[in-house]
């Protein structure tokens, strides 16, 4: 896949949209639809070099549907459906990054310990005051 923003994504995803366009259906009422069986012949002709286990999990994300419940059948609004494709589209195809994931670790492993210092500090201040309030009591009491 392209860059994203650059000239040549923006080429290569107007031409999946339009070749999409192209395969969808209009009904009497002027409405649009394409079915995934459509869908997923428009993107390997738009795009050839992908797989089609990878054109399949495009369609099924631009169906709103998951990969093993969709049927050839399935029928989406072409405007719907290109939305969502253009989001997928749009989600960055990098794998994790190891320094990222490990800042994440780190990061929530901080939170945690601020929580538990935090309880732990409510906890001793209670104790605390009760100490206080008790004393405060035999005082009274005397």
């Amino acid at each position: 896949m392209p860059k994203l923003n650059s000239k040549s994504y923006l080429d290569w995803r107007s031409q999946i949209e339009d070749t999409v366009c192209s395969y969808a259906e209009t009904g009497p009422d002027g409405i649009q639809v394409i079915t995934a069986g459509r869908a997923r012949e428009a993107l390997m002709v738009a795009d050839s070099m992908k797989s089609i286990e990878e054109v399949s999990h495009w369609v099924a994300a631009g169906m709103n549907v998951e990969l093993e419940e969709m049927h050839d059948e399935d029928v989406s609004l072409l405007d719907e459906f290109n939305k969502r494709l253009r989001l997928q589209l749009m989600m960055p195809t990098l794998p994790p990054n190891q320094y990222v994931e490990r800042a994440r670790v780190e990061a929530l492993n901080l939170k945690q310990e601020a929580r538990i210092r935090a309880k732990e500090q409510a906890q001793a201040l209670r104790k605390e005051q009760e100490k206080q309030r008790k004393k405060e009591l035999r005082g009274v009491a005397t």
